[in-house]
C-alpha cells in the first residue's frame, strides 16, 4: 500500500517526464507559427501597380481585398507605371510590393545593370511569380504573318530605360537572323505607337496585345498578330529566361488563330527591407483564400502557391522562402538556384 510521500514522488515524477517529452518534441513550422505572436504589420501596405484596368493592377485590388479583410490592415494600390518608376520607390521603403511583367527589368534591379547602374544594385526580391501573357508581335499588315516577316520594316521596339525592350528585342531580332535587317522605333508608351500603328508610321509593335489603346485602334484599323515560331521563342528563352513560349489563343485580342508567340511572366516583388514574418504572412493569407480570389479575373488562377517559384530570376525574399517552405514547394534544386542568384551579385 502507497503512503502519502509514495503517491508525492509519483506525481512529481510523472509531471517530470510529461515535460521532459514536451521538451524533446520536434519543432514543426506549424506548431512555430501556432505559438508564435502575429507579426507586426506597417501601418498601409502599398502596391505599385501598372495603370488602372490592367492585369498586374487587377491582382493587386484583389490581394488588396484579402489583406484588408483578414489581416485587419490597410492597402494602397499605385499606379504606378513601369517598374523603372516603383523600384526608386521601394529603395526608400515607399513602396513595399511591385506587381509587374518584367521581369527583366526587376533582374537588372537587383544586379544594379542597365539603367540601375548609376544608383547601384537595388533591394529587391522575389515574392512569387504569378500568370504569363503573350508579348505579343502586332502588325497593321496582313502581310506580315511571322516574324521573319519583318524583315526591311519599322518595329515599335525599344522604350527607353526599359529592359524587357533593351534586352528582349534585339534577342527576338538575333534569334530570328534579322540583326540589321529591321529598323527599330522607340516609343515613349504604348497609347502613342497605337496611334502610330493606326497612322502608318510603323509596320509591328511587340506589347500585351490586351491593352486598351490597342483594343481600341482595331476598331477602325484591322490589327494582326504575328507568329513567332517555337524554335525561335526557344533561342530567346535561353538569353532571357522570363520570355517563353506559348500559344496565343484565338479570339484574344487580334488573334484571328491559334498564333505561336513570345510570352512574358508577370509576378510580384517585395522590397527587401520587409520583415520575414510579414512577407511570411501576408502569403500564408493570400493563398490560404486561393478560392476566394480565383475568379475574380482570368489571369488569376495561375498565382497559386506552385507557380510562385516558376520565374527564378533574382533571389526569393527569406519570408517567401519560409512559407514556401511550408508548402512543400521550396525544393534543394530551387535554393541551390537561389543561392547561385545571391552569389552572382557579389561577384
Amino acid at each position: 500500500m502507497k503512503t502519502k510521500s509514495t503517491r508525492l514522488l509519483s506525481m512529481i515524477a510523472a509531471v517530470a517526464a510529461a515535460l521532459l517529452m514536451s521538451l524533446s518534441a520536434p519543432i514543426t513550422p506549424r506548431a512555430w507559427a501556432a505559438s508564435a505572436g502575429a507579426p507586426k504589420m506597417p501601418p498601409v501596405l502599398s502596391f505599385a501597380t501598372a495603370a488602372e484596368g490592367t492585369t498586374s493592377y487587377i491582382v493587386g485590388g484583389a490581394f488588396a481585398n484579402l489583406l484588408k479583410k483578414y489581416l485587419n490592415v490597410k492597402v494602397a494600390i499605385e499606379p504606378s507605371g513601369a517598374a523603372t518608376r516603383w523600384v526608386p520607390l521601394m529603395a526608400k521603403e515607399e513602396v513595399d510590393f511591385g506587381i509587374h511583367c518584367s521581369y527583366p527589368d526587376v533582374s537588372d534591379a537587383y544586379y544594379g545593370l542597365a539603367g540601375y547602374q548609376k544608383m547601384g544594385p537595388q533591394p529587391v526580391l522575389g515574392f512569387a511569380a504569378g500568370h504569363i501573357v503573350p508579348w505579343g508581335l502586332i502588325t497593321n499588315d496582313a502581310n506580315i504573318k511571322t516574324v521573319f516577316d519583318l524583315k526591311g520594316k519599322r518595329l515599335y521596339g525599344r522604350i527607353v530605360g526599359q529592359s524587357l525592350y533593351e534586352r528582349g528585342v534585339p534577342t527576338l531580332l538575333s534569334s530570328a537572323g534579322l540583326t540589321g535587317q529591321v529598323e527599330v522605333l522607340t516609343f515613349p508608351n504604348i497609347n502613342e505607337a497605337a496611334r502610330g500603328l493606326a497612322e502608318g508610321r510603323a509596320d509591328a509593335v511587340v506589347y500585351l496585345p490586351m491593352i486598351a489603346s490597342l483594343l481600341e485602334v482595331s476598331r477602325t484599323k484591322t490589327l494582326y498578330a504575328v507568329a513567332v515560331p517555337k524554335e525561335v521563342v526557344d533561342k530567346v528563352n535561353k538569353i532571357e529566361p522570363a520570355l517563353t513560349f506559348g500559344i496565343w489563343k484565338k479570339g484574344v485580342s487580334f488573334a484571328a488563330q491559334d498564333t505561336p508567340s513570345m510570352f512574358q511572366g508577370c509576378g510580384m516583388t517585395v522590397r527587401e527591407s520587409l520583415a520575414p514574418d510579414v512577407v511570411a504572412a501576408i502569403m500564408r493569407t493570400v493563398y490560404g483564400h486561393y478560392d476566394e480570389y480565383k475568379g475574380s479575373h482570368s489571369v488569376l488562377p495561375e498565382w497559386t502557391a506552385e507557380n510562385a517559384i516558376r520565374i527564378h530570376v533574382t533571389p526569393f525574399h527569406p519570408g517567401a522562402i519560409a512559407y514556401l517552405k511550408e508548402r512543400g514547394v521550396w525544393t534543394a534544386a530551387v535554393e541551390t538556384h537561389n543561392q547561385e542568384l545571391i552569389a552572382k551579385r557579389r561577384k
